[in-house]
This record gives C-alpha cells, structure tokens and sequence, in this order.
C-alpha cells in the first residue's frame, strides 16, 4: 500500500498558481455596474438598496471591488471571473463566452484542473475572514467542457457541499459530497468517483474522518489517535511511524510496506 500523499494528484489553487494566466484588478465601477472591459456583470445596487432597507447608511463609496479572472483555453475567448463588490452576498462567478456573461455560482472559485478532452473542473469556495487571514471552505464543483456548456456537479448529485479529494489522469475526480453546508471531518459523507462524460460512481456512504485519496483514485482514511492509515477498499491497514510522518513533512514519503502492524479485515 502506497502513501496516498505521494501520488496525490490535487488541482491547481486558482490564486496561487501564476502560471495558468490568471489575473486581477481586472474589473471597474461605471455609476453602479460592474464592468469587465465593455461587458457589465452585474449592479451593485440591490445589495446596496437590501442592506440600506437592514439599517445601514451605504452609498457607492462603500463599494470595493475583488476579482480574479481566469481564461480557458489558450485564444483567451472563454474565461471564468469571480467578483466581490465587498458587500455581504455580493460575490458571484461568471463564465465569459465574446460578449456574453453567464453567471455560474454565488462563491469565489478556488481550484481548477484540465482534463485531457479539452473541458475543465473548477471548484467554487466560501471565504471567511479570520484574525490576520482568510479561510477557504470548498463548496461546488462545475464541470465546464471546452464549449462552455457548463453543469453544477452538487445539482447532480444533490449535495450541498462538494469537497475534492484528488484528479486521476483519465480526467474524472473523486470527491466528498455532504448533505451539510460543508464537508467537515465529523459529517456523515459519501464518496464519488466522477468521470469527465458526467459519469456518476457512488464508492462508499456516509463515511467519517479524514479522508482522502491517491491519484488512482484509491480512499484512505487516517486515524490521527494511533497514526493509522487504512485503505477504505479493502480494509487494509497500517501504522505510520514517526520517521514516516517526518520524512512526509519533508516531501519525501515512503513506500508503506506490510510490518507486524500491517492489519487486514476479518
């Protein structure tokens, strides 16, 4: 059995994978619309008008403008593009196709992976703001294909919260789908595997743990009281030792060889 951490295959962190030609800044306020370059995405004021209607006293000023915008595809003539005007529920994900803008989710989107048939995984993220930095809680997963057409994975299989665990190379990922407004390690979840065709395959039900998965798409659990991985399909388990944990650290894990810790189910 082999350490899931070093085939893990994880998808690119939208914000800090320079890279992949994501940018910033990119959008402006004209009166009260949101602008990418000629193109409105939306007005900010039924969120300024809602929360005036709340008590507050805000105007236009109160406005402040965050946006990252991702381009798919190397002619630059789809891209993605979060915006937040810094106002509460004022956060949305576009799909920017020529001049036409769909709006495709109500959070940032966080993670993205190419697949090799020309579409895309993107994940979407709650970001809360904690002492000296933020918090990322992945929410949805949309699968966008290389024209566009775009469909909400969470819709699919009716979860709430959809958390990826790791992308195999045949372009199908393996995720955490919960039924809670996130996919916490103390909540009930089912795993899936889903192929880049839309193809759904249910792994197991309502697990808990920390789980996660190599990039064959093999589920591990580990079971941080005795340092324990186990292997959800066929049981097996082993004991990591604390050189293990170490040299993990490092970047450098180890094959996990059958020891007289090695257990198999009954």
């Amino acid at each position: 059995m082999e350490d899931a951490v070093k085939n893990n295959k994880m998808m690119q962190d939208i914000r800090f994978t320079p890279d992949i030609g994501v940018q910033s800044n990119q959008t402006r306020l004209d009166g009260n619309r949101v602008m990418l370059d000629q193109l409105e995405l939306l007005s900010v004021q039924p969120a300024l008008d809602r929360l005036n209607q709340e008590g507050y006293n805000l105007t236009i000023k109160n406005v402040f403008l965050e946006d990252t915008v991702l381009p798919l595809g190397t002619d630059d003539s789809m891209r993605l593009v979060s915006v937040s005007a810094g106002l509460p529920n004022s956060t949305a994900l576009y799909l920017v196709k020529g001049t036409q803008a769909t709006k495709r989710d109500d959070y940032e989107m966080y993670r993205k992976k190419d697949n090799p048939d020309g579409s895309y995984w993107v994940t979407s993220a709650q970001k809360y703001s904690e002492a000296h930095h933020y918090h990322w809680t992945e929410k949805h997963l949309l699968h966008i294909n290389k024209d566009g057409n775009t469909q909400l994975m969470n819709e699919r299989l009716g979860a709430k919260a959809l958390q990826v665990l790791s992308t195999p190379d045949d372009g199908s990922v393996i995720v955490l789908a919960s039924q809670e407004d996130s996919a916490a390690d103390d909540i009930a979840r089912d795993i899936y595997r889903i192929g880049p065709d839309g193809t759904v395959t249910k792994q197991y039900g309502s697990v808990k743990g920390n789980v996660y998965a190599d990039g064959t798409g093999e589920v591990y659990m580990l079971n941080t009281a005795d340092n324990r991985i186990t292997k959800l399909g066929s049981g097996e388990s082993v004991r990591l030792t604390e050189k293990m944990i170490f040299l993990a650290s490092r970047g450098k894990p180890q094959q996990l060889e059958a020891s007289h810790d090695h257990e198999s189910p009954e």
